[in-house]
């Protein structure tokens, strides 16, 4: 029998409920982004390029559970799924916590925070491929899911800004097991809201296997996830390099800005060439205006780079729904959230290189060689592959 109860709303209690649960978890993420390499070289004695192997451990972390994420969520309750996996994202926090603290009464060998942040990386998969690929889909009525699912992707993507400029602003006032703790005070929250959401009784498949690509990684979209990795990996160049609180603030106006021009091309759909094109104008912009040492250009450079990382992330969001069938809806969701996450990886692991092989003006130079190279192959990568293939299979709308 259907329990799913009927909303004739899209904004209703229980969407509300996993928007700011999406948006809570996925900024503990930035933050933490954000502090672990000061904490890392300033209290571990670790050196820049260990920061490589701490992001890269949490990348590979993202993944570990993705196959079994369509046995979870048919074996157990699906929001018990994600209070579990959500509960592991507050178990990590407390570890970097106590070890700041000293807590376990001598240094912690970088392997174990190693095998943490692989850890916090697969809890944190785990937990957001089910409130996207499930969740999100079980309190939606079906023809609002398309707007579901765009609307969290936006609270995701909010969350790149907000993380690292909550992160920044905790780290002025408080030391790094305070932040920690934050952190896991936040993951605790987002855990308790999935709880008091009411998520329908869903009755599970006949037959279902222990591992699966359902709800994990759309085997089809493969040259879309390419694109978006690419994109993303941008972004992570963006966030890892311009941490001030003023940059994160100017960030957050281009994203409210690039929430109202997509919503217009999105009911567009002819005209998702030209927001690539926008995008590229913004982008182009940004890169000259940095470099003008006027604060006013300096502050209209950020807002443009939150107009294109808006832009850009929306429409790719739209194409995942677009070439996924109806039963893979959840799917599509949950492969766009693993390309953004590993990509913003790899960005992070870009900037630590070029520290690594730059220094004054050259890394600045660097800096914006890498971001420009980046965009532009994405853009090509767009025009010449992931477009027409997603022309060939049948888009639901014309791009």
């Amino acid at each position: 029998m259907d329990t799913t109860p009927v909303h004739p709303r899209l904004w209703h209690r229980d969407f509300w409920l996993l928007a700011i649960a999406d948006l809570l978890l996925t900024m503990t993420m930035y933050m933490v982004l954000i502090l672990l390499p000061q904490w890392i070289c300033a209290s571990k004695g670790q050196g820049v390029f260990d920061i490589i192997w701490v992001v890269l451990s949490y990348a590979l972390g993202l993944f570990a559970l993705g196959p079994f994420c369509n046995y979870f969520v048919q074996k157990y309750r699906r929001n018990h799924v994600y209070v579990v996996a959500a509960f592991g994202v507050v178990l990590s926090f407390l570890f970097f916590a106590m070890d700041s603290y000293g807590l376990f009464g001598r240094q912690v060998p970088f392997e174990a925070l190693l095998l943490v942040r692989f850890f916090q990386g697969a809890s944190f998969g785990l937990a957001q491929m089910v409130l996207l690929s499930t969740l999100t889909v079980d309190v939606a009525e079906s023809a609002q899911r398309t707007d579901a699912n765009h609307a969290l992707s936006w609270f995701s993507r909010l969350a790149t800004a907000l993380g690292p400029l909550a992160g920044y602003e905790l780290m002025r006032f408080f030391d790094e097991p305070v932040v920690f703790c934050v952190m896991a005070g936040m993951s605790l929250v987002a855990m308790l809201l999935v709880l008091m959401a009411k998520i329908p009784f869903k009755a599970p498949d006949e037959d279902f296997s222990k591992f699966s690509f359902d709800r994990f990684f759309l085997t089809e979209g493969i040259w879309l996830f390419l694109n978006s990795l690419l994109f993303s990996s941008l972004v992570g160049v963006l966030l890892f390099t311009y941490v001030s609180a003023y940059s994160y603030l100017m960030l957050l106006v281009g994203f409210y800005l690039a929430l109202h021009l997509s919503s217009w091309f999105n009911s567009e759909p002819s005209n998702i060439r030209s927001q690539m094109i926008l995008a590229t104008i913004f982008i182009a912009a940004f890169s000259s205006m940095y470099f003008l040492s006027d604060t006013s250009f300096v502050a209209l450079s950020f807002i443009l780079w939150g107009l294109m990382v808006g832009l850009v992330s929306s429409l790719m969001s739209v194409l995942y729904i677009r070439v996924s069938r109806h039963c893979k809806r959840g799917t599509s969701q949950s492969t766009y959230f693993l390309s953004w996450e590993s990509g913003v990886s790899i960005g992070a692991i870009f900037v630590v290189l070029i520290k690594l092989n730059s220094a004054g003006v050259g890394y600045s130079y660097n800096v914006m060689t890498v971001i420009m190279t980046l965009f532009f192959l994405s853009a090509a990568f767009f025009y010449f592959i992931t477009r027409p293939w997603c022309i060939r299979h049948h888009l639901r709308d014309k791009v």
